[in-house]
């Protein structure tokens, strides 16, 4: 393990080197305007696949969402939005193919 607080396992999922501390994967959501949010992945490893879950309520199911996707380079954006909905919480699944 490097100690970025990836285990190995999560880092060959994500397609990150787990012996380089700076090779790690980031999830950030952007709020924008209009109830809109942006969701950057980095990095978006060309043999992987990326799906979006969300939900209203932590505490309720998770259920995959259909999102318009950019690819920037090594990054991939995700635009959701979600409606009226005060909040959304969000999970990220990786799969390989």
């Amino acid at each position: 393990p490097d100690g970025d607080k990836q285990n190995n396992l999560a880092e060959f999922v994500a397609g990150t080197n787990p012996t380089n501390q700076t090779s790690r994967l980031s999830f950030v959501i952007e709020p924008l305007s209009g109830n809109t949010f942006k969701l950057h992945v980095n990095p978006a490893v060309t043999n992987r696949t990326y799906a979006v879950w969300s939900s209203d309520n932590v505490e309720s199911n998770f259920t995959a969402r259909t999102l318009t996707v950019q690819t920037n380079g090594a990054e991939r954006i995700f635009t959701d939005t979600p409606g009226t909905q005060a909040r959304r919480f969000y999970r990220l699944q990786i799969t390989q193919p």
